[in-house]
């Protein structure tokens, strides 16, 4: 979806903007994509503080002190001039969804970002989500593997398997009424009981 992997076949689009279509030969470049990104392990430049990692992500133009409202916003206040070596995990997972906000974003996509951090602070991570989702209404595709997760952040969830989607919809069906037994399984249902009706 960013456009950091060389892809081969489909189609790409959000709304009426097509980022990438096989067919037509359309691939828009990884950098006109109107994408934030939060990956698993932060990938902020070790050599900048917080507010300079924010910053490189802002528009042309964009006055330098919104990287510190950014900042401000995930309850970075007074970290801003630290590296991200002097942050706690949660700190530099706030700092890199500060960056991917800091580029007015049409989509944002999370690559398991909280998987690196501890459980309370993956809480306080998910607590911040839910108030940016009802601050912006921003799309959000979010990888991960964990099903609490998915369940208490998703409005619809896709279940894939080997690069298949298996199953889709909204999160309380997909985890009550699977399609087959590899959703199933990938769900963690357990009691499946194989049976013939005559």
């Amino acid at each position: 979806i960013a456009g950091l992997l060389r892809v081969t076949q489909g189609r790409i689009s959000l709304g009426d903007t097509v980022w990438f279509d096989a067919e037509r030969g359309v691939n828009l470049p990884a950098e006109h994509r109107p994408v934030g990104m939060v990956f698993q392990h932060y990938a902020l430049f070790p050599h900048l503080s917080a507010s300079q990692n924010v910053q490189l992500a802002l528009p042309d133009g964009e006055p330098v002190d919104a990287a510190m409202q950014l900042l401000a916003d995930m309850q970075l206040e007074g970290l801003a001039r630290r590296r991200p070596h002097e942050l706690s995990g949660g700190q530099r997972q706030r700092v890199a969804l500060a960056r991917a906000l800091a580029r007015r974003p049409k989509l944002l996509l999370l690559d398991e970002a909280f998987s690196a951090v501890d459980q309370p602070t993956r809480q306080s991570l998910y607590d911040e989500l839910i108030k940016l989702r009802a601050r912006v209404p921003l799309p959000i595709v979010m990888v991960t593997h964990d099903l609490r997760e998915a369940r208490l952040l998703a409005d619809r969830i896709s279940i894939l398997d080997g690069g298949t989607t298996l199953q889709d919809g909204p999160p309380e069906r997909v985890m009550s009424q699977p399609r087959n037994a590899r959703v199933a399984a990938l769900v963690g249902l357990r009691d499946i009981h194989l049976g013939v009706f005559h």
